[in-house]
């Protein structure tokens, strides 16, 4: 088709969905010059997005996207479906407390100090069960800094107000049966294993 009109093409399907199948490759491409020029929106608050490869991956080139982030203004659970968002810490009004979701391969987090207050931050596992290992890597180097990289199973990881700095943070991953966390500090024993 040849045709030079915005939306010279447009599927829609209001009661339904849209498949695109074929035998061989399919192509979507455009020459248009704009940060825009390929949308897919699953714009529903619960609508999720899934490339699924073969063996050969998926080559993501300029691929861009957006982080999603939760607010924690109280005790907050988090579920699979958060997996990916990032968790700005404000312990300046509040004592953040994060509970992670059951353990499944692939899930991560990151949690971020982004204000800075008199209280702890929080992350724990469900059920308290101690299975979260990992370490923590410092800007301070001092004879003491290896007393906070434990490798024993724990069930919290704490962001410790008398020595956490904006920008401290700790990535969680899971492997299906334990989260693996690496935090990365301005200071020794800003962040805890315990």
């Amino acid at each position: 088709m040849s045709d030079t009109t915005a939306d010279s093409i447009s599927l829609q399907a209001t009661g339904g969905g849209v498949d695109i199948d074929a035998t061989t490759q399919v192509n979507i491409a455009s020459s248009q010059a704009a940060s825009t020029a390929i949308v897919f929106d699953a714009s529903n608050a619960a609508g999720g997005i899934t490339l699924t490869a073969g063996t050969a991956g998926i080559v993501p080139g300029g691929l861009r996207t957006s982080v999603r982030t939760v607010a924690v203004v109280g005790p907050t659970v988090l579920t699979a479906a958060n997996s990916g968002e990032t968790i700005f810490f404000d312990t300046s009004s509040i004592v953040p407390v994060v509970t992670l979701p059951a353990p499944a391969p692939g899930l991560f987090f990151t949690f971020i100090l982004a204000a800075q207050g008199a209280n702890n931050a929080t992350i724990g596992t469900n059920a308290a069960a101690t299975i979260i290992r990992g370490m923590v890597t410092t800007a301070e180097v001092t004879a003491g800094d290896a007393a906070d990289t434990q490798g024993g199973a724990v069930n919290t990881i704490n962001f410790i107000n008398t020595a956490d700095n904006l920008g401290d943070r700790v990535d969680v991953i899971s492997d299906g049966t334990l989260w693996y966390g690496s935090a990365k500090t301005t200071l020794a024993l800003a962040v805890t294993y315990i």
